[in-house]
Order: structure tokens, then C-alpha cells, then sequence
């Protein structure tokens, strides 16, 4: 069903914006407004960065705990890696031998598009921790 369909039915039948927006105009704001928060969060790391740390007791206890947030990170995310090949081969298997739409490629997105939302997801975890600690002191 199209977008303006979807919309018609969901607003009463009002073809105001995003209603009147093809998929891919509302896909590119979606992709826009994703780039400009981006872009924030690097001018808000930047203004943490130039501010002080504090004094040298402060600055020897937030190395610490970096380090050992950083420690933990590493641990977890080799688990972590374990488990998302296990569970990637699993959805190549399942998904190549029997397809939900005939097609064998079925196999090969589905894993594909997990394995990106992992990474993105450890990736998060790594620069919100990374954020986390520099922040605290």
C-alpha cells in the first residue's frame, strides 16, 4: 500500500504533510534529522572536551574508571560476539533453506541486516560509555 494510501486511511482522510510526502522524501527527512543530531553530539563532545577535569586526584580516579569501563566493555562484547554468530548462522540456515518468500537470498538479508543492527548497537554502547566517563568528573 502506498504512503499517501497508509496516511489517508490513519488521518481521516487529511493529505497534509507527511501525508502528501512520497516514501522517499520521508525517508531522506528521517535521514536529514538523523545527520543534524549527529552533527550536535560531535559539537557537544567537543565542548566536554575543552572543559576542565578537575584536579589530580580527580583526573587519577576518572582514569580509572575508564579503564576499567573500557575493561568491562571489552569482556562483554566478546561474549557478545559469540553469541551474534550463533545467532547469524542460525538466520542464514533457517532462512536459506526454508524462505518466507521463495527467494534463497532470504537467508543472507535477514542475517545481514541482524549483524548491522548489533554493530550499530555495540557501537552505541561504546561511545555512550566513552561519553559516560569523560563526563562524570
Amino acid at each position: 500500500m502506498p504512503l499517501n494510501s497508509q496516511c489517508s486511511l490513519l488521518s481521516g482522510g487529511k493529505t497534509d504533510f507527511p501525508c502528501s510526502a512520497t516514501a522517499i522524501e520521508a525517508v531522506s527527512l528521517a535521514i536529514g534529522a538523523a545527520l543534524i543530531s549527529l552533527l550536535f553530539v560531535l559539537y557537544l563532545i567537543q565542548q566536554l572536551k575543552k572543559a576542565p577535569r578537575g584536579n589530580d586526584l580527580m583526573n587519577k580516579i576518572s582514569d580509572q574508571i575508564k579503564s576499567g569501563a573500557r575493561a568491562f566493555l571489552t569482556t562483554e562484547y566478546k561474549y557478545l560476539s559469540g553469541f551474534v554468530a550463533v545467532v547469524f548462522s542460525v538466520l542464514l540456515v533457517l532462512y536459506t533453506l526454508d524462505p518466507p518468500s521463495g527467494d534463497k537470498t532470504d537467508g543472507i538479508r535477514y542475517a545481514s541486516c541482524f549483524l548491522c543492527g548489533a554493530v550499530l548497537s555495540a557501537s552505541a554502547g561504546w561511545g555512550g560509555m566513552a561519553v559516560a566517563t569523560d563526563a562524570h568528573v
